[in-house]
C-alpha cells in the first residue's frame, strides 16, 4: 500500500499527461483477501463435480495435481460397492487452476 500511495503522489505532482504508469502491485499481507478468493471457487467446483455423476450415486472423490508442468484431474462416484471414474471437463479444470493460483498466494500455500 505504502508503494501505491507513494505512485499517487507522484502521479498527482507531475505535469499533467506527463505520468505513464507501468505497474502495480498492492499486496494482502494477512491474506484474508487471498483467501475468501480460493474460498468462494470451492462450492462452484464442488456443485459442478456433483452434477456429472451417474444416477443414485453416494459420495464421490476428485483429486487433483496442478503443477507447472502438468495437470491431472480424477473424479470417481460410487454407488454402493460400485464405482465409475467420470473425465473432468475443461471449465471444471479451470476454476481448479484459478483456486491453485490463488490458494499458491495464501500465507499457509495450498
Amino acid at each position: 500500500m505504502v508503494d501505491l500511495r507513494n505512485e499517487v503522489m507522484r502521479v498527482d505532482s507531475a505535469p499533467q499527461g506527463s505520468v505513464d504508469i507501468r505497474s502495480f502491485t498492492v499486496d494482502d499481507p494477512t491474506g484474508r483477501v487471498t483467501d475468501a478468493r480460493a474460498s468462494r471457487l470451492l462450492a462452484p467446483i464442488t456443485q459442478q463435480l456433483a452434477l456429472l455423476g451417474p444416477p443414485g450415486w453416494d459420495r464421490f472423490a476428485a483429486a487433483f495435481s496442478f503443477t507447472v508442468s502438468g495437470e491431472v484431474a480424477q473424479l470417481r462416484f460410487w454407488s454402493g460397492n460400485r464405482s465409475t471414474e467420470v473425465q473432468v471437463p475443461r471449465q471444471i479444470a479451470v476454476l481448479v487452476r484459478r483456486r491453485r493460483h490463488l490458494a499458491a498466494r495464501m500465507p499457509a500455500c495450498p
